[in-house]
């Protein structure tokens, strides 16, 4: 608890609000934490569109640290697709990601340089 004190007292040091009593330091140190966690989840919105795959490298990037993925997974703002591939759930029930939106996500989000090839190619100049 110590510890804990002496956080919340240096987190208020540094926003120069030192002078507060304890309850309101407590206070003023989770409104900080609601406000950032409310702007991460804005930014994620704003980064990652519905559907689309990115890996724990694009989310560490971004500031998605391994505590706020999993968070946000429990959460249900993320979905774990396989181990370290996470995207943003759609509103469908379809549980299978197409094809479509894993080249996407490469090309756009990931900077990949990768393109439809072969049948697929072919089956979509048709």
């Amino acid at each position: 608890m110590r510890d804990a004190v002496f956080s919340l007292r240096l987190v208020g040091k540094l926003h120069d609000n030192s002078n507060l009593p304890f309850g309101l330091e407590l206070r003023y140190f989770g409104l900080l934490m609601i406000g950032q966690k409310n702007k991460k989840i804005n930014q994620l919105h704003r980064l990652l569109p519905e559907g689309l795959v990115v890996d724990t490298a694009w989310l560490d990037a971004h500031g998605y640290r391994r505590q706020w993925r999993e968070k946000y997974a429990a959460q249900g703002w993320l979905e774990g697709v396989v181990r370290g591939v996470y995207q943003r759930p759609t509103g469908n029930v379809e549980q299978a990601i197409a094809w479509q939106r894993v080249i996407i996500s490469l090309q756009r989000l990931l900077n990949k340089s990768v393109h439809v090839g072969g049948r697929s190619a072919l089956e979509l100049r048709a």
